[in-house]
């Protein structure tokens, strides 16, 4: 059964620590999202963490969390791993994405993703400038997922790792990570990591984009620039 989300616990989390809000396992729903959501749209807002794992949040939670993304200046980490969050949900997070330009992490890991809610997250990436972790583990994104989210790194600048473990991407989807990740280290982008554990891709493939990755590889690109 869900627990509606009460005011008073959220001011209770805010009295232990104004920046950060912990309701993990609260099995607070979409319905108690609402309450949080109003909290981060204030102008007055402190709120620079939120962890709400474990929680049967769903899409309609996830957009009004979308919404308030677009409005909120403060909030930097959100933690949503463990829900129910589908496509259309992750549709509208990524929408909030392209608009929200303070937020450094964001964790989606074992909801129900997959192909087009990665390529929406994707068509974000390219545009924002400020997110740095993106965690997708347990979904199932699978190759089209993959493949969007590579073309997203040719693009983007700023994100420094995505977990993308356990999410049914075989050899086409990580051959197209590994392409993306060379150019993007050519470019002196900020990516450092990528996550591919238990996905049934090869592991000579894996093993090239973490050669990529390597800070041997980077310190060669960034001589040879120096050189010409």
């Amino acid at each position: 059964m869900k627990i509606p989300l009460r005011k008073s616990q959220v001011a209770r989390s805010l009295s232990i620590n104004p920046t950060k809000v912990n309701l993990s396992c609260k099995q607070v729903g979409d319905e108690g999202v609402k309450e949080l959501s109003d909290r981060l749209k204030e102008g007055n807002s402190t709120i620079m963490e939120i962890d709400l794992y474990g929680n049967q949040i769903g899409n309609g939670g996830a957009k009004e969390l979308a919404s308030a993304l677009k409005e909120n200046s403060t909030l930097q980490k959100i933690y949503l791993g463990e829900n129910r969050i589908e496509n259309e949900g992750a549709k509208d997070l990524a929408s909030a994405l392209k608009d929200n330009s303070t937020l450094r992490e964001i964790h989606l890991g074992n909801n129900q993703i997959y192909g087009w809610g990665a390529r929406a997250l994707a068509d974000a990436l390219e545009v924002n400038t400020t997110l740095q972790k993106l965690f997708l583990w347990g979904n199932q994104i699978r190759n089209e997922g993959a493949k969007a989210l590579a073309e997203a790194l040719i693009v983007n600048t700023t994100l420094q790792k995505m977990d993308l473990s356990w999410n049914q991407i075989g050899d086409e989807g990580a051959y197209a990570l590994a392409v993306a990740v060379a150019v993007a280290v050519e470019k002196n982008s900020a990516l450092r990591e990528i996550d591919l554990i238990g996905n049934p891709c090869h592991e000579e493939i894996v093993c090239r984009m973490k050669k990529a990755l390597s800070s041997d590889s980077r310190d060669r690109n960034e001589n040879s620039d120096d050189m010409g």
